[in-house]
């Protein structure tokens, strides 16, 4: 469809000023474009015919049905007959792939549909756009910003729904990002509730305390270097100075020199661990690399692969290095793949080492678009509740704080676990030079144990030194 030029000359003005670094061609669903529901009527997906709830079914059923047919060992097995028969050839492995991206389509399918629904039952909480992809393909994105939207598909059907875990901290931004849902906003709330015989309240929310004892874990924030006594901050420009990343391997090659077993350390992305482990990969005036400093102190060191498919064996390499007895460091990153869902109990994890503060990409499309329909819902403009919803740059600090919580939950898995929590920047401690107290957002039961290195005491120990030595 066309527009008057007079629109078109606006519509390039919004991109221009808004997503000018993002990439997107066109958008729905923020402040100053068309709402979410211009495109599903654009596509001819707002009325009967489009996203009809039995349209959605016979959707949905048809690839469930393709889906299981491709799984199922019944169905396969002509077919893996008679690629076994074909072994040694290259037509075998070419229908395996076939089945592979077949499997891959029939499922997007499925949860595009899906999507599409959801955004034409409550086209205020989406975000849609479309960009370019090289010169003849266009990719959609469909962005809920309103999580409780999914939530209230199945908790409103459930007579209980239980979310259970260490790492739902900060508990501010899961009750925001769940506000919208009906069921959350209503049975979560404090209520009257009958427990045998006697009256109780339902708590919200529960932030119990941990298994374990004081005993057992050590919690640490280190807002200095330990050879030069300089303040630590993992900024953007640090993480692009050799001398920050030099001084930044001295001081993990002196903790894992005290740390037993498997330890993990989190770095805010790819690029920046890439970078730091080119660094110190590299010889300096003919003097070892630190590298070799990591790899002495612990038997193996390794690094979060890119690629999901490598993600196997740097597991499995890890494992032995450490019940070999020798230890092992794992670099990893936050959000990642090691940083999340992973279970590592015992001597598998003695430690963790958390570098700096992980804030999300800041010109990412995605969290550029959230910020902006946060700071919009909390105006009133996008039918969410202003009180419910976080503005833009607070649901942006969460974010960081919440991977930090993800990858502090990889040590301490069981009531008899043992280890050590640590975060390298100054940011994190309430005292001292560049201290920010960000410490506060950390899980309830992690801030009571927090110390903060280096003690005053040590401070005035380390300056008498210096000045001795001048």
């Amino acid at each position: 469809r066309q527009q008057p030029q007079q629109q078109q000359q606006q519509q390039q003005q919004r991109n221009s000023n808004f997503f000018s670094l993002e990439g997107l061609d066109h958008i729905w669903g923020l402040p100053g474009y068309d709402n979410a529901s211009a495109f599903l009527k654009l596509a001819d997906l707002d009325n009967k015919r489009g996203l009809a709830r039995a349209t959605e079914e016979a959707y949905i059923d048809l690839t469930d049905k393709l889906l299981q047919l491709q799984a199922s060992p019944d169905q396969t097995a002509p077919s893996r007959n008679r690629r076994a028969s074909r072994s040694g050839s290259s037509q075998g492995a070419t229908e395996e792939s076939e089945d592979a991206a077949l499997l891959a389509i029939l499922t997007r399918l499925k949860e595009l549909v899906m999507k599409l629904r959801l955004a034409a039952k409550h086209p205020e909480a989406y975000v849609l756009a479309c960009r370019k992809q090289g010169s003849n393909r266009m990719c959609f994105s469909a962005w809920l910003m309103s999580p409780g939207v999914t939530f209230e598909t199945f908790a409103s059907k459930a007579r209980a729904v239980i979310l259970a875990s260490g790492t739902l901290a900060p508990m501010v931004a899961l009750s925001s990002e769940l506000a919208c849902s009906e069921a959350f906003a209503t049975r979560s709330s404090s209520s009257p509730i009958c427990v045998g015989a006697e009256l109780g309240q339902i708590p919200r929310p529960l932030e119990a305390t941990h298994v374990v004892g004081r005993d057992q874990v050590l919690v640490a924030t280190l807002g200095k270097f330990l050879n030069s006594n300089r303040p630590l901050i993992g900024s953007y420009d640090s993480w692009r100075a050799p001398a920050f990343i030099g001084e930044l391997g001295h001081t993990l090659a002196t903790l894992l020199a005290e740390l037993p077993g498997g330890v993990f350390i989190f770095f805010p992305s790819y690029s920046v661990l890439e970078g730091c482990v080119s660094e110190w990969q590299r010889q300096q005036g003919g003097s070892p690399a630190r590298w070799q400093s990591f790899t002495t102190k612990k038997g193996a060191v390794i690094v979060e692969p890119r690629s999901s498919d490598e993600l196997g064996a740097v597991k499995e390499s890890f494992a032995a290095s450490v019940r070999s007895g020798r230890g092992a460091c794992c670099f990893g990153v936050y959000r990642g793949k090691l940083s999340e869902g992973l279970s590592f109990n015992d001597d598998l994890c003695r430690a963790v080492i958390c570098l700096g503060v992980p804030f999300p990409q800041a010109k990412d499309a995605l969290v550029v678009a959230k910020r902006r329909w946060n700071d919009a819902a909390v105006k009133g403009l996008c039918g969410e509740s202003a009180r419910s919803v976080l503005a833009g740059d607070r649901w942006y600090d969460l974010q960081a704080f919440r991977a930090v919580n993800q990858a502090l939950g990889r040590c301490i898995r069981h009531r008899c676990d043992h280890g050590t929590l640590l975060l390298l920047d100054a940011r994190w401690g309430s005292t001292g030079e560049r201290s920010r107290g960000l410490k506060r957002h950390l899980a309830n039961w992690i801030q009571p144990l927090v110390e903060e290195w280096p003690r005053p005491q040590q401070q005035q120990q380390h300056q008498q030194q210096q000045l001795q030595q001048q």
